[in-house]
């Protein structure tokens, strides 16, 4: 799983946003916000 994206976003539970599987990217997006920054 740490090679799902370079390993990056798999560690970083803020950058599920992108593949955003579930409703939950909700949740990731404005927390994205902060970790993108």
């Amino acid at each position: 799983m740490s090679k799902n994206k370079g390993g990056r976003e798999v560690r970083k539970p803020k950058q599920p946003k992108r593949p955003k599987p579930n409703p939950s990217d909700s949740s990731t997006i404005p927390s994205t916000k902060h970790g993108q920054k």
